[in-house]
């Protein structure tokens, strides 16, 4: 099954080659009686880089990590990334798509089918998650975690999947966190392969870059 998943995504081989992936994005968060907007960028670079910029009405929060350490920046200024932001930071890389339908070549994960198009996808150092699969089409429909701080199961449901690059990438997922709607992210624009490297993204994400 997942490897129709690969299919249906354009081929093992080419999301294999994704290297580094881009995108912007405008995100709709629920709070209480308001629907707050954000605008958030994320920069993944295999295997486990990860940045976001997210700018709120209130101020602009950047995370960075490299998955040993990392980088909280926001109105509170700069600080070491904090051990549950660091999981968090972690199951994220984790989750990004193009490691997760892959997840079969990896020697420290485990694919195992539970019926009814659902995948259980574990690895060595505790993370997890459930991607729920169209078995007709291959197609991902959402993935299923536990993350702390969250009440109950999170669930991200991918919708409008459109071609980057040689590969299929969701332009749209909604969150669900405990069964209620938390948040919707519709993206803007997608860059796949722009050519960063860990070498330099390790030396440009410094404290200065927070400022």
């Amino acid at each position: 099954l997942l490897q129709r998943v690969q299919q249906a995504l354009g081929g093992a081989e080419k999301i294999a080659a994704v290297k580094d992936l881009q995108y912007h994005a405008t995100v709709e968060v629920e709070t209480p009686g308001a629907v707050m907007k954000a605008k958030q960028t994320n920069f993944y670079l295999a295997p486990s880089f990860l940045r976001q910029d997210i700018e709120l009405p209130f101020g602009k929060q950047s995370v960075y990590s490299d998955d040993t350490s990392g980088l909280l920046a926001g109105v509170q200024g700069v600080q070491a990334l904090p051990a549950q932001v660091l999981k968090q930071v972690r199951g994220e890389v984790f989750r990004q798509i193009v490691r997760l339908v892959l997840s079969d070549r990896d020697p420290d994960r485990t694919v195992n089918y539970t019926g009814s198009g659902v995948l259980d996808i574990s690895s060595k150092d505790g993370e997890s998650a459930q991607l729920e699969v169209d078995e007709k089409t291959g197609m991902p429909l959402r993935v299923s975690y536990q993350q702390a701080g969250a009440p109950g199961l999170v669930v991200e449901e991918y919708s409008d999947w459109r071609e980057v690059g040689g590969i299929r990438l969701p332009y749209r997922w909604s969150i669900i966190q405990g069964g209620k709607k938390f948040a919707t992210s519709s993206i803007e624009d997608y860059k796949v392969n722009s050519g960063l490297t860990t070498e330099a993204e390790h030396a440009h994400w410094t404290v200065q870059d927070f400022s």
